[in-house]
């Protein structure tokens, strides 16, 4: 047997488990992730070779002690232009919608079961090892 047929065979026996809308789902986490990566990259480049990229020079080139302002110990206004600011402040704007988009699928696919710390256990559980097996299924 191929291996191509097996994986085919795996991808359609996984996906009689899933529902349309699960798998609809995840496909748009996976995407939100991905998105959230790429602009927390671009804030980083934009910030290090940006506004934060003169004081880190200034620290290379002059050392520790001739450096009266240290890297990040300013407001990002002081150090950056306004158009820099403004972009920086609308990356972190679009973080913050995927962060929230995130929570509403992680609300949807995740079983209803919360994680109860061990200190807050019944002493009955603490015996065992620990607690008591949760069950994880699907949420959908």
């Amino acid at each position: 047997m191929s291996l191509n047929r097996v994986l085919n065979e795996g991808f359609l026996s996984f996906m009689g488990e899933m529902n349309q809308d699960e798998l609809r789902l995840r496909s748009r986490l996976a995407r939100l992730l991905n998105e959230e990566h790429e602009l927390m990259q671009t804030n980083r480049v934009i910030l290090r070779s940006g506004a934060f990229l003169d004081p880190y020079a200034a620290k290379l080139v002059e050392g520790n002690e001739g450096l009266s302002v240290k890297l990040g110990r300013q407001p990002l206004g002081v150090l950056a232009s306004k158009k820099e600011v403004n972009v920086v402040l609308r990356l972190l704007a679009r973080r913050e919608a995927i962060v929230n988009e995130i929570l509403e699928i992680q609300n949807l696919l995740l079983p209803k079961e919360t994680y109860v710390l061990k200190s807050e256990r019944s002493p009955d559980n603490k015996k065992d090892g620990g607690g008591g097996e949760q069950t994880h299924g699907s949420n959908t």
